[in-house]
């Protein structure tokens, strides 16, 4: 399904950005390109943060989190602007 105003990305995807790291404590993280696919998760999570973190990360309170303002935020050229996501390796993603 393909929502009419579903952005398609503007750059080509740089798959040889992600990673796989180890942190010192064994638990393995992935880091990678934040991708256009990953806009409702990112949507998720901002809703799903307290009311500090949401004023620690807009430098004040938001109550709404419109699918434009995510959109903004997934759909980078990956030159100028560059978002990460970094996942779990094996443990809940969130």
């Amino acid at each position: 399904m393909v929502f009419i105003d579903q952005v398609v990305s503007r750059a080509e995807y740089p798959w040889e950005e992600a990673r796989t790291i180890a942190l010192r404590d064994g638990a393995e993280i992935h880091v990678r390109p934040v991708k256009v696919t990953d806009e409702a998760a990112i949507q998720r999570m901002f809703y799903g943060l307290s009311d500090e973190s949401i004023y620690t990360r807009f430098l004040g309170y938001k109550k709404a989190h419109p699918r434009e303002e995510i959109q903004r935020l997934v759909d980078l050229d990956y030159v100028d602007s560059m978002g990460l996501v970094v996942e779990r390796v094996g443990g809940e993603h969130g």
